[in-house]
């Protein structure tokens, strides 16, 4: 302290911080940020779609149901989505019932390409299962009267160390889609990889089922109730002008509905798709 301090002897809080060029005060909150961790953002493909029950729902039955917004096109990708959504839920893989772009009930996830299945709908199906967890364990914890870090689950079936338990499915029955009716936090912590048991397990793939067999698969396979085929007449080359063409031998094909012409664009709609690819034309360019 300084002499001018010694000599006035007691002196007033606010002389000494005169004398002394200010007082500097501090507050630590260090333990009230770390006692609530900050749930990160939404992104990717839940951002767009922040509602639980678009991605997820229990099913009294013993299944889950589960929906991503990209389409399987041989890439074995609903099969790797179902490994995602079984490890985070702790159920085996045959409970699960998958959907690909299906956007009447499920999330809209626009495209499926440049290999980004995984990355978008995977990481968001993965932080989806990991908050429905959460969620119907919360729910398992009131019924069995014991606190949530107790409970155990393994496919499905939640237990207590005294004995006691519950399941998705029981606790499907009070509800459960009300239960996922629910805005995505993000909070949820998924699973650790090094306790992972059933990603990266080799597994049958879905669709190779109906592929080897030949059952509808892909978007070519629909057959919807009216509908007709159309094929484009494409010149040899680019930059040429259509000037004329034989549209009685093109009508006269059975099957054929209509040709469509529109400045050097020719088409021709059929009733199937055989008869569209198969109308003659003769063309002058």
């Amino acid at each position: 302290m300084s002499a001018a301090v010694k000599a006035a002897g007691a002196i007033s809080r606010r002389t000494a911080g005169k004398l002394l060029g200010g007082i500097v005060i501090a507050f630590s909150m260090i333990d009230r940020f770390a006692a609530a961790e900050v749930a990160p953002p939404l992104g990717g493909s839940l951002k767009a779609n922040p509602r639980l029950e678009s991605w997820i729902r229990i099913q009294p039955d013993g299944t889950v149901t589960v929906f991503s917004g990209k389409a399987e096109l041989g890439q074995g990708i609903l099969t790797a989505l179902s490994q995602i959504v079984a490890e985070e839920l702790d159920v085996a893989v045959g409970r699960i019932r998958i959907s690909g772009a299906s956007t009447v009930a499920g999330p809209d996830e626009r495209y499926t390409y440049g290999s980004q299945s995984i990355e978008l709908s995977g990481e968001a199906l993965r932080r989806a299962a990991a908050e429905a967890r959460g969620l119907l364990l919360d729910a398992a914890a009131q019924s069995l009267g014991q606190p949530v870090q107790a409970l155990t689950v393994r496919d499905g079936t939640i237990a207590a160390p005294a004995g006691g338990s519950t399941s998705y499915w029981r606790l499907a029955e009070r509800g459960p889609q009300a239960l996922l009716r629910h805005t995505l936090t993000g909070g949820a912590k998924p699973k650790d990889p090094d306790a992972y048991t059933v990603v990266g397990k080799p597994l049958p793939r879905i669709d190779l089922p109906g592929k080897l067999s030949g059952a509808p698969a892909f978007v070519q396979d629909l057959a919807l109730p009216g509908m007709v085929h159309g094929r484009v007449v494409l010149p040899p080359r680019s930059g040429l002008t259509l000037e004329a063409f034989d549209e009685a031998a093109a009508r006269a094909v059975p099957g054929v509905l209509a040709v469509v012409r529109h400045g050097n664009f020719l088409g021709v709609v059929a009733e199937r798709e055989e008869q569209a690819g198969g109308a003659p034309f003769l063309i002058h360019i």
